[in-house]
Protein backbone atom coordinates (compact mmCIF):
# COMPACT_ATOMS: atom_id res chain seq x y z
CA UNK A 1 0.00 0.00 0.00
CA UNK A 2 1.24 3.61 -0.93
CA UNK A 3 -1.21 5.63 0.90
CA UNK A 4 -2.13 5.73 4.42
CA UNK A 5 -6.13 5.23 5.43
CA UNK A 6 -7.47 7.06 8.45
CA UNK A 7 -9.88 4.43 9.98
CA UNK A 8 -13.33 6.95 10.71
CA UNK A 9 -14.48 7.04 14.53
CA UNK A 10 -17.99 6.78 15.28
CA UNK A 11 -20.37 9.89 15.40
CA UNK A 12 -19.62 12.20 18.01
CA UNK A 13 -16.27 11.26 18.80
CA UNK A 14 -14.84 14.02 16.72
CA UNK A 15 -16.21 16.40 19.63
CA UNK A 16 -13.55 14.74 22.24
CA UNK A 17 -10.98 16.33 23.27
CA UNK A 18 -7.40 15.43 25.18
CA UNK A 19 -7.54 16.51 28.67
CA UNK A 20 -5.05 19.51 29.25
CA UNK A 21 -5.58 21.93 31.86
CA UNK A 22 -3.63 24.14 30.87
CA UNK A 23 -0.84 24.80 33.95
CA UNK A 24 2.64 24.89 34.22
CA UNK A 25 4.81 23.32 37.34
CA UNK A 26 5.49 25.96 39.92
CA UNK A 27 6.90 26.52 42.85
CA UNK A 28 3.72 27.26 44.63
CA UNK A 29 1.11 24.70 42.46
CA UNK A 30 -2.41 25.23 44.25
CA UNK A 31 -4.17 24.48 40.53
CA UNK A 32 -5.13 20.97 41.54
CA UNK A 33 -7.22 20.14 44.29
CA UNK A 34 -5.34 17.77 46.58
CA UNK A 35 -3.85 17.14 49.93
CA UNK A 36 -0.64 19.20 49.86
CA UNK A 37 0.10 18.33 53.45
CA UNK A 38 1.55 15.32 51.46
CA UNK A 39 0.62 11.42 51.86
CA UNK A 40 0.19 9.22 55.35
CA UNK A 41 3.13 7.87 56.57
CA UNK A 42 1.37 4.44 57.26
CA UNK A 43 0.88 4.61 53.14
CA UNK A 44 4.31 5.08 52.34
CA UNK A 45 5.72 2.58 54.79
CA UNK A 46 3.27 -0.13 52.80
CA UNK A 47 4.64 1.32 49.52
CA UNK A 48 7.88 0.91 50.49
CA UNK A 49 7.45 -2.82 51.74
CA UNK A 50 6.32 -3.48 48.38
CA UNK A 51 8.89 -1.59 46.47
CA UNK A 52 11.32 -4.99 47.80
CA UNK A 53 8.35 -7.27 47.50
CA UNK A 54 8.03 -10.22 44.53
CA UNK A 55 4.76 -9.49 44.04
CA UNK A 56 5.21 -6.88 41.62
CA UNK A 57 6.24 -9.68 39.54
CA UNK A 58 2.52 -10.64 39.44
CA UNK A 59 -0.63 -9.48 38.38
CA UNK A 60 -2.48 -7.71 41.54
CA UNK A 61 -6.30 -8.50 42.65
CA UNK A 62 -8.53 -9.36 40.53
CA UNK A 63 -11.13 -6.98 42.19
CA UNK A 64 -9.57 -5.94 45.31
CA UNK A 65 -11.05 -7.74 48.00
CA UNK A 66 -8.99 -6.75 50.89
CA UNK A 67 -9.50 -3.28 49.72
CA UNK A 68 -13.37 -3.44 49.70
CA UNK A 69 -13.01 -5.06 53.83
CA UNK A 70 -11.83 -1.70 55.26
CA UNK A 71 -13.14 0.63 52.87
CA UNK A 72 -16.86 -0.64 53.59
CA UNK A 73 -16.04 0.01 57.19
CA UNK A 74 -14.96 3.38 56.77
CA UNK A 75 -18.18 4.60 54.78
CA UNK A 76 -20.69 2.40 56.44
CA UNK A 77 -21.50 -0.21 54.30
CA UNK A 78 -20.78 -4.21 53.35
CA UNK A 79 -18.19 -4.94 50.73
CA UNK A 80 -20.35 -6.52 48.41
CA UNK A 81 -21.93 -2.90 47.82
CA UNK A 82 -18.46 -1.35 46.98
CA UNK A 83 -17.10 -1.80 43.38
CA UNK A 84 -12.91 -0.11 43.03
CA UNK A 85 -11.12 1.52 40.04
CA UNK A 86 -8.39 3.05 38.80
CA UNK A 87 -9.40 6.69 40.24
CA UNK A 88 -12.67 7.46 40.54
CA UNK A 89 -13.10 8.92 37.51
CA UNK A 90 -12.68 4.59 36.05
CA UNK A 91 -15.43 3.88 38.14
CA UNK A 92 -17.80 6.96 36.91
CA UNK A 93 -16.72 5.98 33.17
CA UNK A 94 -17.69 2.54 33.79
CA UNK A 95 -20.42 3.35 35.21
CA UNK A 96 -21.99 4.91 32.47
CA UNK A 97 -20.31 2.48 29.97
CA UNK A 98 -22.39 0.24 31.71
CA UNK A 99 -25.69 1.57 32.13
CA UNK A 100 -26.15 4.49 29.13
CA UNK A 101 -28.69 3.56 26.29
CA UNK A 102 -26.58 4.60 23.61
CA UNK A 103 -27.81 7.50 21.62
CA UNK A 104 -29.06 9.02 24.76
CA UNK A 105 -28.50 11.42 26.83
CA UNK A 106 -25.81 12.45 30.35
CA UNK A 107 -27.35 15.34 32.06
CA UNK A 108 -24.98 16.91 34.77
CA UNK A 109 -25.14 20.45 36.30
CA UNK A 110 -22.14 23.12 34.73
CA UNK A 111 -20.35 24.17 35.12
CA UNK A 112 -19.04 20.47 36.83
CA UNK A 113 -15.81 18.01 36.50
CA UNK A 114 -14.73 18.56 32.99
CA UNK A 115 -14.31 14.94 32.30
CA UNK A 116 -17.80 14.08 32.45
CA UNK A 117 -18.95 15.59 29.31
CA UNK A 118 -15.78 13.50 27.31
CA UNK A 119 -16.87 10.35 29.15
CA UNK A 120 -20.31 10.73 28.02
CA UNK A 121 -19.50 11.45 24.15
CA UNK A 122 -16.91 8.65 24.40
CA UNK A 123 -19.76 5.94 25.39
CA UNK A 124 -22.26 7.31 22.81
CA UNK A 125 -23.98 10.15 24.66
CA UNK A 126 -25.33 13.31 24.31
CA UNK A 127 -23.83 15.40 27.33
CA UNK A 128 -26.59 17.89 28.30
CA UNK A 129 -25.15 20.84 30.75
CA UNK A 130 -27.76 22.46 33.16
CA UNK A 131 -26.02 25.76 34.57
CA UNK A 132 -26.68 26.55 38.53
CA UNK A 133 -28.34 29.31 39.36
CA UNK A 134 -28.51 31.80 41.88
CA UNK A 135 -25.95 33.38 44.41
CA UNK A 136 -25.49 29.95 45.78
CA UNK A 137 -24.36 27.96 42.69
CA UNK A 138 -27.90 25.79 43.19
CA UNK A 139 -28.27 23.08 40.91
CA UNK A 140 -31.96 23.01 38.92
CA UNK A 141 -33.05 19.70 40.05
CA UNK A 142 -36.53 19.96 37.64
CA UNK A 143 -33.97 20.94 35.22
CA UNK A 144 -31.95 18.32 34.83
CA UNK A 145 -34.85 15.95 35.18
CA UNK A 146 -36.73 17.88 32.42
CA UNK A 147 -33.93 16.53 30.17
CA UNK A 148 -34.96 12.81 30.68
CA UNK A 149 -31.66 11.67 30.61
CA UNK A 150 -30.70 7.72 31.41
CA UNK A 151 -27.50 9.04 33.71
CA UNK A 152 -27.56 12.26 35.96
CA UNK A 153 -24.40 13.18 37.32
CA UNK A 154 -23.68 15.37 40.09
CA UNK A 155 -20.80 16.42 42.07
CA UNK A 156 -21.44 17.61 45.74
CA UNK A 157 -19.41 19.33 46.71
CA UNK A 158 -19.33 20.38 42.97
CA UNK A 159 -15.59 20.74 41.12
CA UNK A 160 -14.60 23.57 40.37
CA UNK A 161 -16.63 25.81 42.52
CA UNK A 162 -16.64 23.71 45.35
CA UNK A 163 -20.33 24.55 46.34
CA UNK A 164 -22.60 21.66 48.22
CA UNK A 165 -26.24 20.28 46.88
CA UNK A 166 -28.90 20.93 48.79
CA UNK A 167 -30.73 17.49 49.52
CA UNK A 168 -33.84 18.08 49.14
CA UNK A 169 -32.23 18.72 45.83
CA UNK A 170 -30.68 15.56 45.42
CA UNK A 171 -33.49 13.88 46.82
CA UNK A 172 -35.52 15.20 44.29
CA UNK A 173 -33.23 14.13 41.27
CA UNK A 174 -32.93 10.49 42.84
CA UNK A 175 -36.70 9.78 43.66
CA UNK A 176 -37.23 10.78 39.79
CA UNK A 177 -34.92 9.87 37.50
CA UNK A 178 -35.75 7.39 34.49
CA UNK A 179 -32.02 6.02 35.12
CA UNK A 180 -28.97 5.85 36.73
CA UNK A 181 -27.64 8.92 38.96
CA UNK A 182 -24.11 8.88 39.84
CA UNK A 183 -23.31 11.26 42.68
CA UNK A 184 -19.85 12.37 42.78
CA UNK A 185 -18.30 12.53 46.21
CA UNK A 186 -14.94 13.06 45.79
CA UNK A 187 -14.30 15.60 48.56
CA UNK A 188 -16.79 13.72 51.07
CA UNK A 189 -13.78 13.82 53.52
CA UNK A 190 -13.45 17.69 53.65
CA UNK A 191 -17.47 17.74 54.08
CA UNK A 192 -17.30 15.66 57.55
CA UNK A 193 -13.93 17.51 58.79
CA UNK A 194 -16.38 21.02 58.80
CA UNK A 195 -17.53 21.66 62.11
CA UNK A 196 -19.92 24.43 60.54
CA UNK A 197 -20.84 24.26 57.41
CA UNK A 198 -23.78 22.81 56.51
CA UNK A 199 -23.23 20.02 54.40
CA UNK A 200 -23.60 16.35 53.65
CA UNK A 201 -22.31 13.15 52.80
CA UNK A 202 -24.81 10.58 51.05
CA UNK A 203 -22.68 7.60 50.51
CA UNK A 204 -23.86 5.43 52.99
CA UNK A 205 -27.51 5.69 51.80
CA UNK A 206 -26.64 4.99 48.51
CA UNK A 207 -27.15 1.23 48.31
CA UNK A 208 -30.66 1.87 49.95
CA UNK A 209 -31.43 4.10 46.92
CA UNK A 210 -31.25 1.43 44.33
CA UNK A 211 -30.33 3.56 41.27
CA UNK A 212 -27.37 5.94 42.59
CA UNK A 213 -24.03 5.16 42.54
CA UNK A 214 -21.74 7.57 45.34
CA UNK A 215 -18.40 7.87 43.79
CA UNK A 216 -15.03 8.32 46.47
CA UNK A 217 -11.39 8.55 45.33
CA UNK A 218 -8.02 8.24 47.73
CA UNK A 219 -6.54 11.00 45.64
CA UNK A 220 -7.67 14.08 47.45
CA UNK A 221 -7.93 13.86 51.15
CA UNK A 222 -5.96 10.65 51.43
CA UNK A 223 -3.11 12.59 49.39
CA UNK A 224 -2.70 9.19 47.07
CA UNK A 225 -3.21 10.73 43.30
CA UNK A 226 -0.08 8.98 41.96
CA UNK A 227 -1.28 5.66 42.54
CA UNK A 228 -4.98 6.18 41.18
CA UNK A 229 -7.41 4.78 44.07
CA UNK A 230 -11.02 4.80 43.39
CA UNK A 231 -14.32 3.51 44.60
CA UNK A 232 -18.01 3.54 44.32
CA UNK A 233 -20.50 2.40 46.57
CA UNK A 234 -24.11 1.14 45.48
CA UNK A 235 -26.51 -1.48 45.56
CA UNK A 236 -24.92 -4.36 44.66
CA UNK A 237 -26.77 -5.38 41.55
CA UNK A 238 -25.35 -1.67 40.30
CA UNK A 239 -22.05 -2.21 41.89
CA UNK A 240 -22.37 -6.21 39.92
CA UNK A 241 -22.61 -4.18 36.28
CA UNK A 242 -20.07 -1.16 37.12
CA UNK A 243 -17.82 -4.29 38.11
CA UNK A 244 -18.38 -5.88 34.61
CA UNK A 245 -17.74 -2.98 32.94
CA UNK A 246 -14.30 -1.98 34.93
CA UNK A 247 -12.69 -5.61 34.18
CA UNK A 248 -10.00 -6.69 36.60
CA UNK A 249 -6.10 -5.31 37.94
CA UNK A 250 -7.46 -1.99 37.95
CA UNK A 251 -5.24 -1.16 40.91
CA UNK A 252 -1.59 -2.41 41.81
CA UNK A 253 -0.29 -4.38 44.45
CA UNK A 254 1.50 -1.35 45.65
CA UNK A 255 -1.32 1.06 45.33
CA UNK A 256 -3.72 -1.05 47.11
CA UNK A 257 -1.39 -1.95 49.82
CA UNK A 258 -1.10 1.55 50.42
CA UNK A 259 -4.76 2.49 50.41
CA UNK A 260 -5.25 0.12 52.93
CA UNK A 261 -2.34 1.49 55.15
CA UNK A 262 -4.23 5.07 54.41
CA UNK A 263 -7.12 3.42 56.10
CA UNK A 264 -5.43 1.78 58.96
CA UNK A 265 -6.00 2.68 62.56
CA UNK A 266 -2.11 3.74 63.25
CA UNK A 267 -1.38 7.31 63.80
CA UNK A 268 -0.29 7.91 60.20
CA UNK A 269 -3.09 6.09 58.90
CA UNK A 270 -7.00 7.32 58.99
CA UNK A 271 -6.25 9.79 62.03
CA UNK A 272 -3.58 11.18 60.07
CA UNK A 273 -6.01 11.50 57.22
CA UNK A 274 -8.94 13.34 59.32
CA UNK A 275 -6.41 15.85 61.08
CA UNK A 276 -5.09 16.60 57.76
CA UNK A 277 -8.56 17.31 56.09
CA UNK A 278 -9.79 19.34 59.32
CA UNK A 279 -6.25 21.40 58.66
CA UNK A 280 -7.49 21.72 55.06
CA UNK A 281 -10.54 23.10 55.97
CA UNK A 282 -9.51 25.68 58.10
CA UNK A 283 -6.90 26.53 55.93
CA UNK A 284 -9.84 27.14 52.73
CA UNK A 285 -11.89 29.93 55.67
CA UNK A 286 -8.77 31.93 55.58
CA UNK A 287 -8.65 31.36 51.88
CA UNK A 288 -11.83 32.78 51.66
CA UNK A 289 -11.43 35.16 53.84
CA UNK A 290 -8.25 36.33 51.87
CA UNK A 291 -9.83 36.37 48.68
CA UNK A 292 -12.84 38.67 49.96
CA UNK A 293 -10.48 41.23 51.39
CA UNK A 294 -9.13 41.69 47.89
CA UNK A 295 -12.81 42.00 46.51
CA UNK A 296 -13.72 38.76 45.50
CA UNK A 297 -16.77 36.62 45.75
CA UNK A 298 -15.81 33.27 46.36
CA UNK A 299 -18.10 30.59 45.98
CA UNK A 300 -19.61 29.32 49.02
CA UNK A 301 -16.70 26.66 49.44
CA UNK A 302 -17.45 22.51 51.58
CA UNK A 303 -14.35 21.22 49.89
CA UNK A 304 -10.95 22.02 50.37
CA UNK A 305 -10.57 25.05 47.70
CA UNK A 306 -12.15 27.94 46.46
CA UNK A 307 -13.38 29.04 43.48
CA UNK A 308 -12.76 33.09 42.85
CA UNK A 309 -14.92 34.27 40.26
CA UNK A 310 -12.60 37.06 37.96
CA UNK A 311 -12.54 38.76 34.99
CA UNK A 312 -10.16 37.70 32.56
CA UNK A 313 -8.78 35.00 34.58
CA UNK A 314 -6.00 33.73 32.00
CA UNK A 315 -4.57 36.69 32.72
CA UNK A 316 -4.62 36.78 36.33
CA UNK A 317 -3.39 33.55 36.33
CA UNK A 318 -0.24 34.22 33.64
CA UNK A 319 0.82 36.94 36.57
CA UNK A 320 0.34 34.52 39.58
CA UNK A 321 2.78 32.02 37.34
CA UNK A 322 5.49 35.17 36.80
CA UNK A 323 5.57 34.78 40.61
CA UNK A 324 5.91 31.34 41.09
CA UNK A 325 2.06 30.52 41.86
CA UNK A 326 -0.03 28.25 39.50
CA UNK A 327 -3.62 28.57 39.80
CA UNK A 328 -6.48 26.92 37.84
CA UNK A 329 -8.34 28.76 34.87
CA UNK A 330 -12.00 28.18 33.75
CA UNK A 331 -13.03 30.67 30.83
CA UNK A 332 -16.68 30.07 29.20
CA UNK A 333 -18.80 28.98 31.91
CA UNK A 334 -22.32 29.56 32.32
CA UNK A 335 -23.81 32.60 33.84
CA UNK A 336 -26.99 31.93 35.65
CA UNK A 337 -25.25 32.58 39.18
CA UNK A 338 -24.79 35.99 39.52
CA UNK A 339 -20.95 36.23 40.67
CA UNK A 340 -20.26 34.21 37.34
CA UNK A 341 -22.40 37.02 34.99
CA UNK A 342 -20.36 39.68 36.87
CA UNK A 343 -16.55 38.03 36.01
CA UNK A 344 -18.31 37.19 32.34
CA UNK A 345 -17.77 33.51 33.09
CA UNK A 346 -14.40 33.26 34.10
CA UNK A 347 -12.91 32.41 37.63
CA UNK A 348 -10.35 30.62 39.31
CA UNK A 349 -10.12 27.39 41.44
CA UNK A 350 -7.46 27.93 44.44
CA UNK A 351 -6.67 24.83 46.31
CA UNK A 352 -6.57 25.09 50.44
CA UNK A 353 -2.87 25.11 51.31
CA UNK A 354 -0.22 25.07 54.02
CA UNK A 355 -0.09 28.52 55.26
CA UNK A 356 3.45 29.33 53.98
CA UNK A 357 1.96 28.37 50.71
CA UNK A 358 -0.96 29.95 50.90
CA UNK A 359 0.48 33.39 52.42
CA UNK A 360 2.54 33.76 49.21
CA UNK A 361 -0.95 32.78 47.05
CA UNK A 362 -2.41 35.57 48.49
CA UNK A 363 0.31 38.54 48.29
CA UNK A 364 0.76 37.27 44.94
CA UNK A 365 -2.69 37.39 43.91
CA UNK A 366 -3.11 40.73 44.88
CA UNK A 367 -0.63 42.03 42.93
CA UNK A 368 -1.46 39.97 39.98
CA UNK A 369 -5.21 41.44 40.31
CA UNK A 370 -3.94 45.32 40.47
CA UNK A 371 -2.34 44.27 37.02
CA UNK A 372 -4.41 41.82 35.45
CA UNK A 373 -7.90 43.51 36.02
CA UNK A 374 -7.32 47.03 34.25
CA UNK A 375 -6.38 45.21 31.31
CA UNK A 376 -9.56 43.87 31.47
CA UNK A 377 -11.59 46.66 31.74
CA UNK A 378 -9.78 48.45 28.77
Amino acid sequence: MNSTTIIPTRPGYEHITIYAPGTAPCPVDVSDTLNLWGTPPAALEALREAAVSRTVAHYPSLYNAALKEPLAEYVGVRPEEIVTGCGSDDVLDCAIRAFAQPGGVLAHPAPTFAMVPVYARANGLTPVGVPLTGDDYAVDADALLATNACVIYLCTPNNPTATPMAREAVLRVVERAPGLVIMDEAYAEFVLADPVRRAEVFTAEAPGWGRVLSTRTMSKAFGLAGLRVGYGVGHPDVVREVEKARGPFKITHPAEKAAVAALGPSAGGLPWVRERAAEAVAQRERLVAGLRALGIRPAPSASNFAFAPVPDAAAVAARLRDRGVSARVFRGMPQAVSALRASGGEGLRIGAAPEPMQRALLDSLAEALMEALPEATR
